[in-house]
Formats: C-alpha cells, structure tokens, sequence
C-alpha cells in the first residue's frame, strides 16, 4: 500500500521520491521478509500440552 500511495503522489502532486524514501522502503521491506519467513518451530513443550 505505501508503494502506491507513493506513485500516486508522484503521479498527481508532483512528490518527489527521496533517498531517505527509498531507505524506509527497504527496511520496510527487509521487516516483512523477516517476519514471513524467520519462523520458529513450535516448542515441544507446548506440543505436549496439545496432546494432553
């Protein structure tokens, strides 16, 4: 979403798109990389209690 809200400004305002933009992109990027696939695997003991 904040990708299309930034060519939509661009496109229409006349915003332009800056190096500290481009930076906050990659992070926000990296952040949501990371979260989808950084998972741990569930801890046995908590599989332990499941099967109680």
């Amino acid at each position: 979403m904040p990708l299309f809200s930034a060519l939509i400004a661009m496109a229409f305002l006349g915003e332009r798109i800056s190096l500290f933009h481009l930076l906050g992109g990659v992070l926000v990027l990296a952040g949501v990389i990371m979260a989808q696939t950084l998972t741990l695997p569930p801890r046995q003991a908590s599989r332990d209690r499941i099967a109680d």
